[in-house]
């Protein structure tokens, strides 16, 4: 797989029941010698140049030809001939039903790749949890979990390098991941890659539906402690949860994520998203934005709605940069807002004409990448304040690590000179 600075791939999925692989060139960010390598190794789609592969997420046994229809743009209302379909038109209706029902149950409503590109989890509206391998050349499903009475609102992935602490079985100790759903039906369950996707606890601390689920991981206080594993949600009954692993806990316990900290709002959480290295949590709600801690879920600063406007925008869908730098929001109003995180100074914001669905930023920082409502997917170029925060942030983060072994350094020379002899 090609991997170069100035290239990006991204997944979208559908209510069309396909999952889509696309690729993103800024020619700006790849040098000129290495442009005709990373276009020569994109495997391109033929009929749309910037995809890669399309996968139809259907049971194989299911699967016909006239099924690829639904690729089509012809309404399954209308017959063959355009015209409207009436409970006359000899029984068509009633198969237009069962057409309708079968496309809501398998439309793709949630996705997310594991850590390491290997897994594809798909949730569906009908409350399945699809797993495919992206490492098979026809991207075969692996696993479909039942896992919810109503449709899957969120995934999330963690990497998991089996700690002697986590798994009693030897069998069960290589690498693996953990995967975490949140639904409708107001339940959290967690699954275990190393043991065939198998439940490991269902979580029932929500009062209502579930629109976010994300792992976090924490330094561990002592040098040799393993990092101390939460899983972050939030919902509609206005509450941001935090599970944690804790220390001593194993996978076979009767409950192994813990009840640690949580905190209550006064509106709905729609989203929410976690900047690793930041240690931060973003939450979306009617009306407000809100930055919090993800080690107490203290609050940092919060958006309120502006009281010159009759009607305030609610936030839909937040996301945060892997540094925790900028903070993305798109509104009920068809508005991308971009927040500065340390200051909470906005930085911009974009008329779409749409609802924006889902975002996320290119490997160089130079464009922001959003999915609408309509199914068209938009490349925007982020202005010069954009990126200068991003790039702030990540220069700083490495001036950090530098002074930091810098004085590691320093402190083994003293050590080796104040050392005697012999």
């Amino acid at each position: 797989m090609v991997n170069e600075p100035g290239l990006t791939r991204f997944v979208t999925c559908a209510s069309d029941r396909t999952v889509r692989f696309w690729h993103f060139v800024d020619s700006a960010a790849v040098p000129a010698a290495s442009r005709a390598k990373v276009q020569k190794g994109l495997s391109r789609n033929a009929y749309c140049k910037d995809m890669s592969r399309i996968l139809f997420v259907q049971n194989s046994e299911e699967l016909k030809a006239s099924d690829y229809e639904v690729f089509k743009a012809k309404p399954q209302d209308r017959n063959e001939e355009g015209q409207p379909v009436t409970a006359e038109a000899d029984g068509e209706a009633d198969e237009v039903l069962i057409r309708r029902s079968q496309d809501i149950e398998q439309a793709i409503r949630c996705l997310r790749l594991s850590p390491d590109g290997r897994h594809l989890a798909c949730g569906d509206w009908h409350g399945n949890v699809r797993i495919h391998n992206l490492e098979h050349p026809n991207l075969e499903e692996v696993k479909c979990i039942e896992a919810h009475e109503n449709e899957v609102l969120s995934l999330d992935y963690v990497l998991q390098e089996a700690p002697s602490s986590l798994l009693e079985s030897s069998a069960e100790a290589g690498p693996g991941y953990l995967l975490a759903s949140g639904s409708r039906d107001r339940l959290i369950q967690v699954y275990d890659s190393r043991t065939d996707y198998e439940p490991v606890q269902i979580i029932e601390t929500h009062g209502g539906t579930v629109t976010s689920v994300r792992f976090t991981q924490e330094p561990a206080s002592a040098p040799d402690a393993r990092p101390l594993l939460s899983l972050l949600s939030g919902g509609a009954d206005k509450k941001l949860l935090k599970h944690s692993f804790g220390p001593g806990k194993k996978l076979q316990d009767l409950e192994p994520f813990e009840l640690a900290a949580q905190e209550l709002f006064k509106n709905k959480i729609f989203s929410m998203d976690i900047a690793p290295r930041g240690e931060l949590v973003l939450t979306g709600h009617d009306k407000n934005l809100t930055l919090s801690s993800s080690r107490t879920l203290q609050k940092i600063w919060q958006k309120r709605p502006d009281p010159s406007r009759k009607v305030a925008p609610d936030h839909l869908k937040v996301m945060l940069d892997e540094q925790g730098a900028v903070a993305v929001t798109s509104c009920t109003d068809k508005q991308l807002l971009l927040f500065d995180v340390e200051t909470g100074k906005l930085l911009c914001k974009a008329q779409c004409g749409e609802i924006t669905t889902g975002m996320c930023f290119t490997r160089g920082k130079r464009h922001l990448v959003t999915t609408s409502s309509l199914g068209v997917i938009y490349i925007w170029k982020l202005p010069e304040a954009v990126q200068k925060a991003l790039t702030r942030h990540q220069a700083r983060r490495i001036g950090k690590q530098s002074s930091l072994l810098d004085r590691i350094e320093e402190e083994e020379l003293e050590d080796s000179v104040q050392r005697p002899a012999g």
